[in-house]
């Protein structure tokens, strides 16, 4: 375990953090983990394996939508394609006790396991978990590392955004366009199975708030489809198509999803949250199924112009 943090610190972030938590309206408990979970990146970015690693996620959703992200508890990055459990454990490890400023987190370093993501026979990751203390609460932990999937446009280096006015390092992240592609690649696979509500939820509010130039997002799903050798089907996709909205099981899921998370959007019917999705990705996936140009430009809210 790390040094135990002082008393008068772990009292102080406390205190913030519950502040902080009041003047959002959000849960304590939400501020907590994102405050622990910022000081495993903080370390990531101040230790010799930043270079290895690279931040995706709903964490990095934090930086690009601010109060509309979703929480989350977990940390998600992709390592390189030969990473195995062993190296992964060692890398955890080393991160952990890189040498940053006081911050009342304390590691337990030999808490750290690693099991791989599977999805039948085919590994799709590692899955690491360990433990921390914030004076007398227990933090847990869980990072899940994709392996070798193609990024592009290449990664950028981001400062994220440090609650209580922390340092934070730079880190190595995703583009917006990288994400949208991976989770388009997520609803194609899935189908009319897909349970994956924060997809949906991404996908819905990415494009509200972001500007996408639509030859760098053909190249990005074109690449990320073909690196996890998913063809891109003729539409209507399963996953976007009207019958898949109208489940009454969707429909619930999305609900409970929103009133889980206390989110807001302005589409609450999924019926209408598809046909959002289906407008933004329609027009790309066709363009990077045929191997077509697309000069278009996406404003917030859309429409491709």
């Amino acid at each position: 375990m790390t040094r135990p943090a002082a008393t008068g610190l772990a009292h102080s972030v406390q205190v913030r953090l519950k502040n902080a938590a009041t003047q959002a309206g959000r849960p304590f408990s939400e501020l907590l983990e994102l405050y622990a979970v910022e000081r495993f990146l903080h370390r990531l970015g101040r230790s010799r394996h930043r270079e290895r690693f690279v931040l995706k996620g709903a964490l990095l959703l934090r930086e690009w939508l601010g109060v509309d992200a979703r929480p989350t508890r977990d940390v998600d990055l992709l390592g390189p394609a030969d990473l195995n459990a062993a190296g992964l454990r060692q890398s955890i490890e080393d991160v952990l006790r890189a040498a940053v400023e006081e911050d009342a987190i304390a590691f337990e370093h030999g808490s750290i396991t690693v099991q791989p993501i599977r999805t039948g026979s085919t590994v799709l990751g590692l899955r690491a978990k360990f433990d921390a203390h914030l004076s007398q609460i227990r933090l847990r932990y869980q990072v899940d590392v994709g392996l070798g999937d193609a990024v592009y446009p290449p990664e950028v280096e981001i400062v994220p955004g440090g609650l209580l006015g922390m340092p934070m390092a730079s880190v190595r992240a995703y583009t917006p366009y990288t994400t949208v592609a991976e989770k388009l690649e997520a609803v194609v696979q899935l189908g009319d199975a897909n349970s994956r509500t924060k997809d949906y939820y991404d996908l819905l509010q990415l494009p509200c708030a972001l500007v996408f130039e639509g030859p760098i997002l053909v190249e990005s799903i074109r690449r990320t489809f073909a690196r996890r050798a998913t063809v891109i089907p003729v539409a209507p996709l399963e996953g976007l198509s009207e019958e898949f909205a109208r489940e009454p099981l969707h429909a619930t899921r999305w609900r409970a999803f929103l009133a889980k998370g206390q989110l807001r959007v302005a589409e609450t019917d999924f019926l209408g949250v598809v046909g959002a999705i289906r407008r933004f990705a329609g027009p790309a996936l066709d363009a990077a199924r045929e191997g077509l140009p697309f000069h278009r430009h996406w404003e917030p809210g859309g429409p491709w112009r």
